[in-house]
Parts: structure tokens; C-alpha cells; sequence
């Protein structure tokens, strides 16, 4: 037909280019929808199931590992010496960049604290002690750990008991040595 039609064949490549090019605005536009309809946590989770290593900056303190839980209000943290877990709340200062691209791993998360992140402090109150960040002091507070409603208090071994409300409290981890 193209033999009767000569003008056929170029009209016929001009309508598989533009459909080729609706079709690649469609998926970058499809894309783009997709970026902006993404939370902090659907972020964190992607560097979680990839196995990213971050390096999180919340309220001043710096530390790095690989995200192992994930929650509305949390960030579990693997790293070198534990546990960190990281109070995702506004109002926290938080930042993070990825420290290290995995090549292969990462994992589909664990469920240690429910996605809680006062849940992961009431697991760590049967810690003989912890410290726990807030965003006044980065370096935090060490001590025996009691949870309340909407307040923690750290009692240090000296007897002293800073009692913080839970949203200025930034981080929390195994006691520092």
C-alpha cells in the first residue's frame, strides 16, 4: 500500500513520533504526581527497602545507619552501636542525606515498636538506662527512662530527674559509654 500511497509512510511515522511523545509526557507527568504525592516516611521507607546507609542530623546530633523501622512518628535506625530511634514530629529539626548507596539488600523492615515512637521508648524503660535527645540539649540526657502520656523523665544515676514533654524529645538510644 505504502507502493500506491508514498506519502503514506512519512504521515504514518509522524503519528507513531507524536503518540511516542504523548506517551513519554504522560509517564513523566505520572511520575512527577507520584514524587509530590510522597511523605517524609514513604521516602525513608524507599532508603529502608533499598538498604541505604543515612546520616541523620535530628535537633544537632549526627548519626548514621540503616533505616530498620519506620512509622508515622518513627525512625529506627541500625547503626554500629545499636538502636537509634528517631522521633519524626514537627517541631523536630531533622535532616538527612544517604551516607552510603547499598548495592544490594535492604529489607522490608521490622515491627519492634509498632511504628511508635513512644512505644520504642517505653521498650527501652526496662533498660537499666538509656540517653535520649531533646531539641535544646543534642547531646541528651543519660538515665533510667519513665514514660507518661505526653511527657518522659530521665532519672541520671545521680537521683536527679529532668522530666521533658515527649514533643521536644528528638532521639533516643542505648546508654552512651
Amino acid at each position: 500500500m505504502a507502493d500506491e500511497h508514498p506519502d503514506l509512510e512519512a504521515v504514518g511515522g509522524a503519528m507513531r513520533e507524536e503518540w511516542r511523545a504523548e506517551q513519554e509526557a504522560a509517564t513523566r507527568d505520572a511520575a512527577e504526581g507520584f514524587q509530590h504525592r510522597q511523605t517524609l516516611q514513604d521516602v525513608l521507607r524507599d532508603h529502608m527497602h533499598r538498604g541505604d546507609r543515612l546520616a541523620v542530623n535530628v535537633a544537632g546530633h549526627r548519626v548514621a545507619g540503616v533505616p530498620e523501622e519506620i512509622g508515622a512518628d518513627l525512625l529506627g535506625l541500625r547503626t554500629l552501636f545499636g538502636r537509634v530511634d528517631v522521633h519524626l514530629a514537627p517541631g523536630v529539626p531533622l535532616w538527612f542525606e544517604i551516607y552510603e548507596r547499598a548495592a544490594a539488600g535492604g529489607s522490608r523492615g521490622v515491627d519492634v515498636a509498632g511504628g511508635s515512637f513512644v512505644r520504642a521508648l517505653q521498650l527501652r524503660e526496662s533498660d537499666e538506662a538509656a540517653t535520649v535527645g531533646t531539641v535544646f540539649d543534642a547531646d541528651g540526657f543519660d538515665g533510667k527512662l519513665r514514660v507518661g502520656a505526653d511527657w518522659l523523665t530521665v532519672i541520671a544515676r545521680a537521683g536527679a530527674e529532668t522530666t521533658i514533654p515527649l514533643s521536644f524529645v528528638s532521639w533516643a538510644s542505648a546508654l552512651r559509654t
